[in-house]
C-alpha cells in the first residue's frame, strides 16, 4: 500500500520533535561538550521509543493494522536519522572515533533501516524480511544497552534500556502465543 498524506505528517512530526530535541540542548548551553552529547542521548531515546512501541503494539493492540505499524516504523526511521545526524556531530565535533564493531553492526542496522524506510514508502515490502530486521534492531539497541553496564556511571541506563528491550521482545512474542493481537509486516 502506497504511504498516505497521515504518513507524510507522521514522518514529519517525528522528525520534526526529534530535531527539537537535538537543538534544545544547544540553545540552552552552547559551546560546550555536554549539548551534543545530550542532544545525541535524547534524540536516541525518543527514536527508541518509538521503535519499541513498533515493536511490541502490533502484537497486543487489535486496531494496529498494517498501514498504523507502517507510520510508526517510518517514524522511527525519521527520528533515527535525526539522531544519527545528532551522532554524527558530536564525534566528528570532539574526533570520537566509534569502535570498529560498531561501525560494522551499527552500520548494517542503519542500512537495513534505510532499506525498509525505503521499501515502506514504495510499498514494496517483503512481509518475510521485516520481523528479521526488527529483531536485529531491537538487538542492537540492547548490546548498545549492555555495553553500558560495566561503568557505574551509566549502569542504571544500561539496565533500564536492557529491560525496556526485554519487554518489548516478550511483549511482542507473548501477544503472538497467546493469540491477543497479530503481529502484521506493512505490504
Amino acid at each position: 500500500m502506497p504511504p498516505s498524506r497521515r504518513t507524510t505528517y507522521v514522518m514529519v512530526a517525528a522528525a520534526g520533535i526529534g530535531a527539537g530535541i537535538l537543538f534544545a540542548p544547544l540553545l540552552l548551553e552552547p559551546g560546550t561538550t555536554a549539548p551534543l552529547q545530550l542532544s545525541a542521548r535524547y534524540t536516541a531515546r525518543f527514536a527508541m521509543a518509538i521503535f519499541l512501541f513498533a515493536f511490541a503494539a502490533p502484537a497486543w493492540w487489535r486496531a494496529l493494522g498494517a498501514a498504523e505499524n507502517r507510520d510508526l516504523l517510518l517514524a522511527f526511521a525519521a527520528a533515527h536519522v535525526v539522531h544519527l545526524i545528532a551522532l554524527t556531530v558530536y564525534r566528528v565535533q570532539y574526533s570520537l572515533m566509534p569502535p570498529t564493531t560498531s561501525l560494522i553492526f551499527g552500520g548494517l542496522a542503519y542500512v537495513l533501516l534505510l532499506g525498509l524506510a525505503i521499501a515502506l514508502l514504495f510499498g514494496k515490502h517483503s512481509v518475510s524480511v521485516q520481523p528479521y530486521i526488527l529483531h536485529y534492531l531491537l538487538f542492537i539497541v540492547a548490546l548498545t544497552y549492555a555495553g553500558r553496564l560495566s561503568d557505574p556511571a551509566t549502569h542504571r541506563t544500561g539496565v533500564y534500556g536492557l529491560s525496556a528491550c526485554a519487554a518489548a521482545f516478550l511483549l511482542r512474542h507473548a501477544g503472538k502465543r497467546w493469540g491477543v493481537g497479530t503481529v502484521r509486516a506493512t505490504h
